[in-house]
């Protein structure tokens, strides 16, 4: 799908139960609450589509290995990845809403991970039990412009 910013639903993709890969990026989707049926789904970008605002239809998505969610406006919570443990790759980058790494506690097997430009994210505590292994994993950590103060609660 292009990225020409007129898909606004998600509906067609109802039936599509065995999709694997879908890219979304540049649109006008408000709701992804039709990817709940996606259970097979490896990969998915959200890039670009300022109106999502709740990723709790991906709750179900427990395959998910890539997902690309920057430059939207989420203000929402990150816990409907709580139980994406298989994601490798996370780029939620400029989405100044965010405020907490909260739900990404079991996402151990992250190799790139970039939330910069989340300013309101001033702590790295949700990943305090995971942080050993999810740093033998990673290869690329971007956390630039930040109002981080530290990394974990002392």
């Amino acid at each position: 799908m292009n990225q020409n910013r007129k898909i606004t639903s998600l509906e067609p993709l109802s039936s599509c139960v065995l999709l694997c890969s879908l890219t979304l990026s540049g649109n006008d989707i408000e709701s992804i609450d039709t990817l709940s049926n996606c259970i097979h789904l490896t990969e998915l970008d959200l890039r670009n589509n300022t109106k999502l605002s709740t990723l709790d239809p991906l709750k179900s998505c427990k395959s998910l290995k890539r997902l690309y969610l920057t430059h939207n406006q989420l203000i929402c919570s990150l816990e409907p990845l709580l139980e994406c443990t298989k994601l490798k790759r996370l780029d939620f980058s400029r989405n100044n809403q965010i405020s907490s790494l909260k739900g990404l506690e079991n996402c151990v097997r992250i190799d790139y991970f970039d939330f910069s430009g989340n300013t309101l994210i001033t702590s790295l505590e949700p990943l305090r039990k995971s942080y050993h292994t999810l740093m033998k994993n990673l290869s690329m950590f971007y956390i630039g412009n930040q109002k981080l103060k530290q990394f974990f609660r002392d």
